[in-house]
Order: C-alpha cells, then sequence, then structure tokens
C-alpha cells in the first residue's frame, strides 16, 4: 500500500515525517523514572495504541513504550545513540536470508 494511506496507522510517524507531535497527542509529563524524564502521549484521535509512553535522557530519546492494552505493551529501548551520522547506501539493501520464502516480485 502507498506510505500515505498507513502513514496514521504508523505510532512515531512524527519521528519518521515533517509532523508536529502536538497534533497527534496531548503530551503529559510523567516523572522521572531511571534518570530519564518521561512524558505520556495520549492520542488526539483513535489509533491501535491507547497511549505512549516516551523517555528523554539528555535531550535524546531513550525509551518508548507503546500500549495497545493492559497486558500489551510494546517497549522499545534505544542505545548507542549517535545523531547525523552519514550511512552508506548498502546499510538500506535488503538481504533475504537463506531459506526465506519470498512472495512477490524482488527487485
Amino acid at each position: 500500500r502507498p506510505l500515505q494511506e498507513v502513514q496514521a496507522d504508523i505510532p512515531l510517524s512524527w519521528l519518521l515525517f515533517e509532523e508536529k507531535i502536538e497534533d497527534k497527542f496531548d503530551i503529559l509529563a510523567a516523572g522521572n523514572r531511571n534518570g530519564a524524564n518521561w512524558y505520556n502521549l495520549q492520542p488526539k484521535e483513535a489509533t491501535y495504541f491507547q497511549s505512549i509512553e516516551v523517555a528523554l535522557k539528555d535531550g535524546r530519546m531513550v525509551e518508548v513504550w507503546m500500549y495497545a492494552g493492559p497486558n500489551d505493551i510494546t517497549k522499545v529501548t534505544f542505545s548507542d545513540i549517535s545523531s547525523n551520522q552519514n550511512l552508506p547506501l548498502e546499510v538500506f539493501q535488503l538481504r533475504v536470508p537463506e531459506g526465506t520464502d519470498v512472495i512477490g516480485d524482488m527487485p
């Protein structure tokens, strides 16, 4: 499907696209845990996730917790963070592992 059709369903679309986070979420301070400042993002419109918590430490996002339900939490931790690094194009080339079934056209 075209990206524009699914963009609203991407929980962190505000990181990937030029969107103001305040347009999509109400932002509430959620205190300090493990040396990071946490913020709760409440979606302004219905989404797959009920809420998202974001942890910032030293001006960098270090954790994101996405709540789809009380027992359905996706936790992402970022480490070894580098900003504004040049990456070679090879990093973005798909390498299909041996034994993987590919359905459809493969460039």
